[in-house]
């Protein structure tokens, strides 16, 4: 348990260390059965990719999967707004103009 606090406070500066985490607590709140539950595994998974984009301000990861998070809670203006950046990030990208425009398909549906 030590080896794990020492590790953990030495990889803080870390971006993938919460990246990872929070890609887990998107994982598990696609699991849930309880809307609410979910919910709560999104928003935690929020906080990570917050932390991750703090270290990392110009990565497009982090921004995709604020943007990702924000979708699962239907918070699709706040997605809209991240999609944004991402795509400001790296315009180009294939991956991520499929990525919006499932965002804009989920957004429109309504779900």
């Amino acid at each position: 348990l030590e080896f794990r606090r020492v590790l953990f406070r030495s990889e803080q500066q870390n971006p993938n260390l919460y990246l990872y985490l929070g890609r887990a607590r998107m994982e598990q709140g696609g699991r849930m059965i309880d809307p609410r539950a979910a919910d709560s595994f999104y928003v935690a998974a929020l906080t990570s990719f917050e932390l991750a984009r703090n270290l990392t301000p110009r990565d497009e990861t982090c921004v995709l999967e604020l943007a990702f998070a924000n979708d699962a809670l239907h918070r699709f203006p706040e997605a809209e707004s991240f999609f944004e950046t991402a795509l400001k990030l790296d315009p180009n990208s294939d991956s991520l103009h499929k990525a919006y425009d499932g965002h804009l398909k989920l957004w429109k549906a309504g779900r």
